[in-house]
């Protein structure tokens, strides 16, 4: 779960920057 969430952010992260 823990890093389904870290995948969440990371993919966040990386829409936001494009």
């Amino acid at each position: 779960l823990r890093l389904l969430k870290s995948y969440i952010s990371l993919s966040n992260k990386t829409t936001k920057s494009i």
